[in-house]
């Protein structure tokens, strides 16, 4: 609809200049009426221009203000994304923190244990992990008395068969993150510190 009236605002302005150059011809018997086809031609242009969608660049940018919300970069992060941050990819099909969050007093962490070329290696994954979480933790903010780390990996039975489960479980107080040195921790003491451990034969 606005294209149209803006065509015919062309129009009718065309009209109205050969009605003052040629005056009589063209269907406008005067100069003064064809004055008058010019200023109708203009009202014409302004209905026609106000008709017009917004442009398409501003309607977008606001849009996306609206739907985002706060950039990215000023997102902070959760406790959950710090730890796995910390932690990396896993590299089998399991998710690598399957669960991070505060329980009441205590902050909670499931994470699984990355395969390696050997036991050994995979043991020795599994401190340094520990010990990473750790620091991620006394770097924190979070409000906690305990922190409670669960370990899982996939684990063969008598029959055959493997699933996923706890090997390492490790429980720290407040006071033991915050006294820690981890410039010179060492990860082969991880154990030693911990409140409380339960760790699965294959992973002492």
């Amino acid at each position: 609809m606005a294209g149209f009236i803006l065509m015919a605002s062309f129009v009718v302005f065309l009209w109205a200049v050969i009605g003052l150059v040629f005056p009589g011809r063209a269907g406008i018997p005067s100069r003064a009426a064809s004055v008058g086809v010019w200023v109708l031609s203009v009202i014409l242009l302004v209905i026609g221009t106000s008709m017009l969608p917004d442009d398409p660049e501003r309607t977008t940018s606001t849009s996306t203000s609206i739907s985002t919300g706060t950039p990215a970069s000023e997102i902070p992060e959760t406790f959950q994304t710090r730890i796995e941050d910390a932690l990396g990819t896993s590299n089998r099909s399991v998710r690598r923190v399957s669960e991070a969050r505060l329980q009441g007093e205590r902050l909670f962490v499931r994470w699984a244990i990355n395969d390696n070329l050997t036991a050994g290696m995979i043991r020795g994954g599994a401190r340094i992990d520990i010990r990473d979480m750790l620091e991620v933790i006394a770097d924190g903010s979070e409000t906690y008395t305990t922190v409670f780390l669960q370990g899982t990996f996939a684990m063969v039975d008598q029959l055959g068969n493997a699933s996923e489960t706890p090997v390492v479980e490790a429980t720290y107080t407040k006071d033991t993150v915050d006294r820690i040195n981890f410039e010179n921790f060492l990860t082969d003491n991880v154990y030693a510190i911990a409140e409380n451990t339960d760790l699965h034969p294959q992973f002492r």
